[in-house]
């Protein structure tokens, strides 16, 4: 792996960090999503709910572009 010293260009700029919500506000998934429309992202399903009986992601946060490395913009 390399880092991405500028993640504003395609592709990088499609690539999101993911954190998911329960309904008490508890994390559930932290994970990896990618812009395929203007207000659309694809991520995994498991990111959204994990398990049968496992709750269901309500409310997520997105950070686009997010290098890992970015002052002030850790998830």
């Amino acid at each position: 792996r390399l880092p991405v010293n500028n993640t504003n260009i395609d592709p990088f700029s499609h690539v999101c960090f993911l954190r998911t919500y329960d309904r008490n506000g508890n994390v559930l998934a932290r994970g990896t999503a990618f812009y395929v429309g203007d207000r659309t992202l694809l991520t995994a399903a498991h990111c959204l709910k994990d398990g049968v009986k496992a709750p269901e992601a309500v409310a997520a946060r997105i950070w686009p572009a997010y290098a890992g490395n970015d002052p002030g913009r850790s998830p």
